[in-house]
């Protein structure tokens, strides 16, 4: 992304954020934004068998304290596990005053046999202006995340919506949301 002058917003889990803070910096210093993607990412938070009203709130609370201490700043948006909402992390988010934020595209969480160039093709015939992509760090290989792989289909991704004109600008979610604010 740094090569190509993109910046992005990145949903950040606090365990993760906790255990490569370096990498937390980085992500800031390079100009992106920083969302909360919950403390542990536990995978049925929007099923409210599973997870309550206090537990969904403490997803929220402790993956924002982690952010909040090493950025000096609270995140102003909320990701939830797989794009999954319900009413008590609508109420949770809303009661915290932070943007629930979902997605438009994502490409696969595994490669599961398609070329990177495969997969960045179906991206670019469905993406259009206002679309919303859902990157993760890697593809799931076996037992651990293909982080360059992604990088590549990301490097395909963003040459080729460039290749199509004028109409693909990369902008932060908190700048789409501002551009959007002025539109009728």
């Amino acid at each position: 992304m740094k090569r190509f002058g993109v910046k992005a917003t990145f949903f950040i889990v606090g365990k993760k954020a906790a255990a490569r803070k370096d990498l937390v910096y980085r992500i800031q210093e390079e100009g992106h934004l920083i969302g909360n993607h919950t403390y542990s990412h536990f995978s049925h938070m929007s099923f409210e068998g599973v997870f309550g009203r206090r537990r969904v709130m403490e997803e929220i609370e402790q993956g924002e304290a982690v952010l909040n201490a090493i950025l000096g700043e609270r995140p102003k948006l909320f990701r939830p596990p797989q794009g999954f909402k319900n009413h008590l992390i609508l109420e949770a988010c809303r009661e915290k005053g932070i943007t629930l934020v979902g997605y438009t595209h994502r490409p696969p969480y595994y490669a599961n046999g398609h070329s990177t160039s495969a997969l960045a093709e179906k991206l670019l015939r469905n993406t259009e202006p206002g679309s919303i992509v859902n990157f993760h760090d890697g593809w799931r290989t076996g037992t651990e995340w293909n982080c360059e792989e992604m990088a590549r289909a990301l490097s395909k991704i963003i040459e080729g919506l460039r290749a199509q004109g004028y109409r693909y600008r990369f902008v932060t979610l908190d700048e789409m949301v501002e551009e959007g604010k002025g539109k009728g």
